[in-house]
């Protein structure tokens, strides 16, 4: 499969210092339609190893038409051999396997400079060991010819253990979800439930704990989190825009792309209402209001219908007023998606698709005025 990501590195060679260190940036792009997570990690090329390199945050959130920097650190190991040597990147989405829609940069040459250090011989630890076997032989022989008498005994202590003070809960605003879990372990506590707050200036950081900063916690204690994500615009799918369909077939179940991180949708429906002018003009508009006012106040012009997944029907049916083909609804509903993070806010609006219920009968009564 085609992979979403561009990767680019901030140069095509690097120099690395008298300890044989150096760093290089990638630079990854999402050019895709939603915001997603990436992960970075380093392909070691010819004369390295992977134990050399380590990434800065090597999970992000990017955002859709967005890039990211991530920073590599380079340290050579002392005894690796003089010569020249590269190293390349790649980048895959968190969710997916990277052989899968992974993307891989351009290689950066490096030179290992400096002779290599050499290895100390394994011999080398047998003479410590057989100075160490001497002397406890000397002392054991020492004890056996001494007085058979060896005078009281001392008396046994048992030694006293000093119980672990709880730890003290940090500070985990800012902190990415990965981060706050590792911070986490080290307090000898986890990371308990995640909830999504749409919150684009502050996404993909922690912005509420459970458990407040300076609180004492014991060992296997568990803390929520509240991350804070960019609600991407729903994708519309079906039916297409401006499909048509018959009376007898009532009204469509429309759908769109799933948006990450979304906990449900909201999804508006507006009808296009007609109202009747006795000089025989019918003006149709989308009202702005929850009805349609006097004397059809029994027209909806537009609803919400709330849905979990990726899809949902109308709530209400398409009417012609009795005995006045030009007032009522014309048929034509206009609907768009938002989506709704863990706390019910909204993401940004999707655009409008439309559809057509043929409900009047043109032969009859004429098109309706545009």
């Amino acid at each position: 499969m085609t992979s979403p990501w561009r990767i680019s590195p901030g140069t095509d060679r690097i120099e690395l210092n008298a300890r044989r260190e150096g760093q290089v940036t990638f630079t990854v792009t999402n050019p895709g339609p939603v915001d997603q997570r990436a992960v970075l990690e380093v392909l070691p090329g010819d004369n390295t190893r992977a134990d050399w390199f380590a990434v800065d945050e090597p999970r992000r959130l990017i955002k859709h038409g967005g890039s990211a920097t991530f920073l590599v650190h380079i340290k050579a190991r002392p005894e690796a051999a003089p010569g020249p040597a590269w190293l390349a990147a790649r980048v895959y989405p968190a969710e997916g396997a990277p052989e899968e829609h992974s993307t891989v940069s351009d290689r950066v040459a490096f030179d290992i400079t400096g002779a290599a250090a050499k290895r100390l011989s394994p011999l080398l630890w047998i003479v410590p060991v057989v100075v160490l076997a001497l002397v406890v032989t000397g002392a054991l022989g020492w004890l056996f010819l001494s007085n058979d008498d060896p005078g009281p005994t001392p008396p046994t202590t048992t030694p006293t253990t000093t119980a672990a003070q709880p730890a003290l809960m940090l500070d985990l605003t800012g902190q990415t979800e990965e981060q706050a879990g590792a911070t986490l372990a080290e307090l000898g506590a986890a990371v308990g439930g995640v909830a999504h707050r749409h919150d684009p200036p502050n996404a993909g950081t922690v912005v509420e704990q459970s458990v407040p900063e300076g609180k004492q916690l014991q060992p296997g204690d568990t803390v929520d989190l509240v991350v804070a994500v960019a609600l991407a615009p729903a994708a519309l799918q079906a039916p297409s825009n401006d499909a048509t369909f018959a009376a007898s077939q009532g009204m469509p179940t429309v759908s769109w792309q799933p948006v990450p991180d979304a906990a449900g949708y909201r999804v508006q429906f507006e009808s296009e209402v007609c109202a009747f002018i006795i000089f025989g003009i019918a003006p149709c508009i989308y009202s702005s209001e929850g009805k349609w006012g006097p004397p059809y106040t029994d027209y909806h012009a537009r609803s919400f219908v709330n849905a979990t997944t990726n899809s949902a029907s109308p709530d209400f049916t398409l009417r012609i007023h009795d005995g006045v083909p030009r007032a009522g609804h014309s048929g034509d509903v206009r609907w768009q998606v938002f989506a709704l993070d863990d706390f019910g806010n909204v993401g940004p609006p999707s655009g409008f698709f439309t559809f057509h219920v043929a409900l009047r009968n043109p032969d009859e009564y004429g098109p309706l005025p545009s």
